[in-house]
C-alpha cells in the first residue's frame, strides 16, 4: 500500500520549507564564526561557493529520486539497492545517528541560550521545555509539521530580513574588501559550514514516501538553495561586515552578540527578543524535523501502524542523551561544530552517491 494516506500526505513544497526552516538552526550556529576565521574578511564569499558545489550535488539527488517509485523514500531506496537486510541495517544506523544528533543539539541550543541571555542558569529547564515541545510537534502528524514549518519560516524570513536592514549601517565596506585570488583557498574551506547545512536535507529524503511523485520532483529544492545561500551571504555580510573577522571568529554566539550592539530607535531589548525568537523558532523546527524522522524509521523497521510512540521515544532518548552529554561546553562545541558536520556531509556526498552507485550495479535502479 502507498504510504501517501491521509494526515501524512504532503507536498514536494512543503517538504522544502520543512528542510529549509530546520536549515536555520545550523546557519545561525556555523555560519558566522567558522567561515570568518577560515576565510577572514571574504567569508562572505564562501556561500556562493558552496552553492556550486551544492547544485552539483542536488542535479545527482534528482537523478536519484527520477529512479523511485511512488511511495518510496530514502528507506525503501536503501532497500531496493542494498537489499532487505542491508538496506534495514542502514536505516538503523541513520535513525540511532539522528536521536544522537538530536540530543547534542538540544544540549548545545540549551547552553547557547544560556550563556547569552541568562549567563547564571542551567540548563535542565530549557531541555526539558524546549524537548517537550519538539518531540510532541515530532510525535504529531507530519502535515501539521509542514504547516507549522511554513508558518514559521515566513516569520524567520521576516525577521531575518528586517535585522538584515538595520545591521546596514554598521557595516564597513573595509572589513568585507578587498578580496585578493589568495583568498580562494580560505573560501572554500568557509563552504564547509554551509555545505554541512545542505547535508541536511538528505535526511528529509526519507520523508518522500508522503511526497506524491511529480515530473518535476528536484526542481524545487534548487530553489530553496538559492534563497539559502542568499541568507548565508547576509548573516556574513551583517556579522562580519559590523564587527570584522577578527573578532567573529572568536566569538561563542557571533550573530546575537553582533546584533546585539545594533541601536535602532533606542528599542535594542526589541531587536535582542526578535533574534532570541528566530533562533528558538529555528531550534525546534530542527528537533521535530530529525526525531519525525527517526521516529518514522523505527516505525517501519518495527512494523508499526503509527509513528508516534517512537518519535515520542525518540526525542524521549535525545532528552536524556542532552541531560547526559559533557557539561565541558569546549568539548560540545568541538562536537557541534566539527564531529556532527563531518558525518552529515559523509552521509551527504559519499554515502548517498555510493548507495546510488551499489543500487545501478544491481541493476535495481
Amino acid at each position: 500500500m502507498s504510504a501517501i494516506q491521509g494526515h501524512d500526505t504532503i507536498s514536494e513544497r512543503q517538504l522544502c520549507a520543512l528542510c529549509f526552516a530546520a536549515l536555520f538552526s545550523p546557519l545561525i550556529r556555523l555560519l558566522p564564526r567558522l567561515p570568518a576565521a577560515f576565510a577572514g574578511r571574504a567569508a562572505w564569499l564562501s556561500p556562493l561557493a558552496a552553492a556550486a558545489a551544492g547544485a552539483l550535488w542536488l542535479a545527482f539527488l534528482r537523478a536519484f529520486l527520477r529512479r523511485r517509485a511512488e511511495g518510496e523514500g530514502l528507506f525503501e531506496l536503501a532497500e531496493r539497492c542494498l537489499g532487505p537486510a542491508a538496506g534495514r541495517v542502514l536505516a538503523a544506523l541513520c535513525a540511532l545517528w539522528l536521536v544522537f544528533y538530536g540530543g547534542v543539539m538540544l544540549r548545545v541550543s540549551a547552553e547557547r541560550f544560556l550563556s547569552t541571555i541568562y549567563a547564571n542558569g542551567r540548563p535542565t529547564v530549557f531541555i526539558a521545555v524546549m524537548g517537550a515541545a519538539a518531540g510532541w510537534a515530532a510525535a504529531g502528524g507530519l502535515r501539521q509539521l509542514a504547516r507549522t514549518a511554513e508558518v514559521l519560516l515566513a516569520l524567520i524570513l521576516l525577521a531575518m530580513g528586517a535585522v538584515f536592514l538595520f545591521s546596514l549601517t554598521e557595516v564597513e565596506p573595509a572589513r568585507l574588501l578587498p578580496v585578493k585570488p589568495g583568498d580562494a583557498g580560505g573560501i572554500l574551506l568557509g563552504a564547509l559550514p554551509m555545505l554541512d547545512m545542505m547535508s541536511v536535507y538528505a535526511y528529509g529524503v526519507f520523508l518522500l514516501r508522503y511526497v506524491k511523485k511529480t515530473p518535476e520532483e528536484g526542481r524545487r529544492p534548487v530553489r530553496w538553495m538559492l534563497l539559502l545561500t542568499a541568507a548565508a551571504t547576509a548573516v556574513l555580510v551583517m556579522t562580519v561586515g559590523a564587527a570584522s573577522a577578527e573578532l567573529v571568529k572568536d566569538m561563542q554566539s557571533p550573530f546575537f552578540l553582533v546584533i546585539r550592539s545594533i541601536a535602532v530607535l533606542g528599542f535594542i531589548e526589541r531587536i535582542e527578543a526578535v533574534v532570541v525568537g528566530l533562533w528558538v523558532a529555528a531550534d525546534f523546527l530542527l528537533l521535530a524535523f530529525v526525531w519525525l524522522i527517526a521516529g518514522d524509521i523505527l516505525k517501519l523497521l518495527a512494523g508499526g501502524r503509527s509513528r508516534r510512540p517512537f518519535a515520542a521515544g525518540a526525542a524521549a532518548v535525545s532528552i536524556a542523551a542532552a541531560f547526559a552529554v559533557a557539561d565541558n561546553a569546549f568539548f560540545l562545541r568541538k562536537a557541534a561544530e566539527y564531529g556532527i558536520p563531518a558525518v552529515n556531509l559523509a552521509a551527504a556526498f559519499v554515502l548517498l552517491p555510493a548507495l546510488f552507485l551499489v543500487g545501478r550495479a544491481r541493476g535495481k535502479l
